[in-house]
């Protein structure tokens, strides 16, 4: 039977539900100290002075690290650093990291945090981003608090909307989620003779390696990072955490160091999903052609930049959607605060446009009297238009097959069986429905990845590789693909190395690229593998390389057979892959990644019911319909959507990282509302059937984030439906659907 598109139970799925798994707080070492980091209370204000000198008398204490003993630039930023590994001059948000300390337990390295003396000298804060805008705002940072800014422009703008028939105008705002992970931050370092080995919670450790040599001025050959399979990442374990305080605690102390954020630490020192506004006018034909868009999205990045560039050019770049608009003007612009900082989050800023743009699409559908699935379809993109930045062509959109696809689900031919009155006259239920799409990959950034596969004594293969497993079930993916490409069983192939010492760069566990990417790699490793197998072996057999073919087991041909232990006992024999992703010649201007060249497509549709008494929210049903080209394991396919989906009606209906003043106000499971199984109602998975992308593995693509990006407007479209009241800001509270129906029974008396 083929390996490809079987439904593969997850590998590492019994281990990690039996509590078997160790985690990179699980790992106890011999002789390891604890760190913990020095925090700020306050969100702006100068440094005057610290001391250290009554903590670093403590019994058990063996390190008080300050500014001072950071001997390199002290800053990180996985886009532009930007953010003190220890601040020296002043702080910019309650949470940023002041000192470390290192000490024989938890209860002394936390007595020796509190005994540290700082005396702060506050400033001015800003909390809004339009605000930090004024030219009177109070700067975070020298050069002002417009961090970065983009815009782009196609055809004419003012023209389209002269002679439109509708238009939509309308302001959405998108709030800060938290990726509320079950594994906090967490990692350990152990000195070496001339460096440090750091073992960490992260989805990327080659680029933790050369943020750790950046900021400490520390050569890469000294530091190695190996990846811990991490407990959730959802780009939150892509900034730096813990990996340069462990990394100069070790190497202070000359012993090994372990540090694991508590919940309330992960919720106010992580980053969080950007909040954003976002102003959005749309013209159309009454046909409900589109003739135009204009839209302005102001990003909040909080006290430093992680990855907020890429992800307002992304939001930015996917804010027309898989539509067909010729005139558009876009304007992206991301804003320092005194907010906590804000970096990566599964769905990287098209969760955030695409919840705009969708409920701009129902508004629109609305007042031309015409079906919102209709409408998509009239205005969906076809092979050879241009994107929505009008840069590439688009390539395979698969989009008009999507909607198809969820066209003909239950969900929505049914619709009517599903609207109307719940068991009481005040429970009203409604279908919503939108579409989206996602780009696979750093678009513009160069993405050159590199494999290894080796021919083990056992006769079974190792495939060298770096990105860790984050829960999204895409290492059994890579091993399916690994055995179809060798034609042995998943048995037969076991992934490793995810560290730095090998020299193994396949990037990391982020950006939904790692089944197309490192997949692709895969295939040209296993290509260059079973050639040198087969030419390994031809003289011992006497056959012809070109004659000889793999079986699970051995190399054979011309009834003949060498087994394949017997073939590695020769020598070693290893199969290198490279694979450099297709990306445009030039990046927009004023750009660092877009546009992109590879999408994935989504649609949903949303059943809910709205208590008009109370506002609550419930989804009942949610379809959704993923095109990801063919499919490697469909249970794992289904596993990731379902997990999305769940992500997307919190985001939706009940998560927001609130903050005041700068400080967090949700930091733990207590005060942060995260939905359980009982609120996601019942979701059925509709893959896109008999479609394949020709550049991806076996015709593949990506699907991590795909599955956050077209629910949070069908659930809001879903609520329209039922109540007639239209939320454009989220989360959709409870107390925000009454407010919204207060005001609408107000102005129908």
């Amino acid at each position: 039977m083929d390996i490809i598109g079987r439904s593969v139970p997850r590998l590492d799925g019994i281990s990690k539900a039996s509590g078997e798994f160790q985690y990179a707080a699980d790992v106890l070492l011999k002789d390891a100290l604890i760190g913990k980091v020095c925090r700020s209370p306050v969100p702006h204000a100068i440094i005057k002075r610290i001391d250290t000198s009554r903590a670093v008398e403590l019994s058990g204490v063996r390190a008080v690290l300050t500014h001072s003993d950071v001997h390199g630039p002290n800053v990180f930023g996985a886009v532009t650093p930007d953010q003190p590994v220890l601040c020296h001059d002043r702080v910019r948000y309650p949470g940023d990291a002041v000192a470390v300390v290192a000490a024989d337990s938890e209860e002394e390295a936390e007595l020796a945090v509190a005994a540290i003396g700082i005396e702060y000298e506050p400033l001015p804060i800003v909390t809004n981003p339009q605000e930090a805008l004024q030219d009177t705002a109070p700067r975070i940072h020298e050069r002002g608090n417009l961090a970065h800014h983009i815009y782009y422009s196609k055809g004419d703008v003012g023209a389209a909307f002269g002679k439109a028939d509708v238009i939509v105008s309308e302001t959405y705002h998108t709030p800060r989620q938290k990726h509320m992970y079950i594994e906090t931050e967490a990692g350990f370092a152990i000195p070496t003779r001339k460096g440090v080995e750091v073992y960490a919670a992260t989805q990327v450790p080659f680029q933790d390696r050369v943020q750790i040599s950046r900021a400490l001025s520390l050569k890469q050959d000294y530091i190695n990072v190996k990846a811990i399979d991490l407990g959730g990442g959802f780009g939150g374990k892509e900034e730096i955490t813990t990996q340069i305080h462990l990394t100069l605690l070790a190497m202070k102390t000359k012993r090994p160091v372990r540090m694991n954020w508590t919940r309330e630490e992960s919720g106010i020192a992580g980053t969080t999903r950007h909040a954003m506004d976002i102003e959005l006018k749309t013209a159309l034909q009454k046909d409900g052609t589109i003739l135009g868009n204009e839209a302005r999205l102001t990003a909040d990045t909080g006290a430093y930049l992680s990855y907020g560039p890429t992800v307002v050019e992304v939001a930015a770049g996917s804010i027309n959607g898989p539509y067909r608009i010729p005139n558009t003007h876009v304007e992206g612009l991301l804003v320092y605060t005194n907010n906590p900082p804000a970096g990566a989050m599964r769905g990287f800023g098209v969760a955030q446009a695409n919840f705009a743009m969708e409920t701009q699409l129902d508004t629109a559908a609305e007042k031309i009297k015409t079906d919102p699935l209709k409408l998509r379809k009239l205005n969906a993109l076809h092979e050879g238009e241009l994107d929505g930045t009008g840069s590439l062509p688009i390539t395979k959109p698969r989009f008009a097959e999507t909607l198809t696809t969820i066209e003909h689900a239950n969900l929505w031919k049914n619709k009517r069986a599903y609207r109307g009155k719940g068991k009481y006259p005040w429970l009203v239920r409604g279908i919503g429905f939108a579409a989206g799409m996602k780009s696979i990959g750093y678009g513009a950034f160069p993405e050159h990845v590199n494999v290894k596969i080796r021919l083990t004594g056992e006769g079974t293969y190792l495939v060298f590789l770096s990105n860790p497993e984050m829960g999204s079930g895409t290492s059994t993916a890579l091993r399916q693909i690994a055995a179809k490409a060798l034609n042995t069983t998943i048995s037969r192939v076991q992934l490793t190395a995810r560290d730095t010492k090998h020299g193994v760069d396949s990037g990391g566990s982020d950006a939904s690229r790692g089944l197309y990417v490192v997949g692709n790699a895969i295939l040209k490793a296993a290509e260059n593998l079973r050639r040198k197998m087969t030419t390994t072996a031809a003289p011992t057999l006497r056959v012809r390389s070109n004659q000889l073919k793999l079986t699970s087991t051995a190399v054979i041909g011309s009834g003949k057979r060498l087994s394949l232990h017997k073939l590695a006992r020769t020598r070693t024999i290893t199969g290198s892959g490279w694979y450099s992703v297709p990306r445009p010649s030039d990046p927009l201007p004023a750009t660092f990644s877009i546009p992109n060249v590879l999408f994935s497509y989504a649609a949903s549709v949303a059943n809910v019911e709205v208590n008009r008494l109370t506002g609550e929210v419930k989804v009942l049903n949610v379809a959704f319909a993923p095109e990801v080209g063919t499919i490697i394991n469909r249970r794992g396919l289904v596993a990731q959507c379902e997990g999305g989906i769940t992500q997307s009606v919190g985001y939706t209906l009940m998560e927001d990282m609130q903050v005041n003043e700068g400080r967090v106000r949700t930091p733990n499971f207590t005060t942060y509302v995260v939905p359980t199984i009982q609120d996601v109602g019942n979701r059925v998975i509709l893959p896109v059937a008999n479609v394949s992308e020709p550049s991806g593995p076996f015709g593949a693509k990506g699907a991590g984030e795909l599955s956050t990006i077209s629910v949070p407007a069908a659930i809001c479209n879903a609520i329209h439906d039922a109540t007639g009241v239209r939320p454009t800001v989220l989360p959709c509270t409870p107390e925000r659907i009454l407010l919204m129906l207060e005001n609408v029974n107000k102005s129908t008396l």
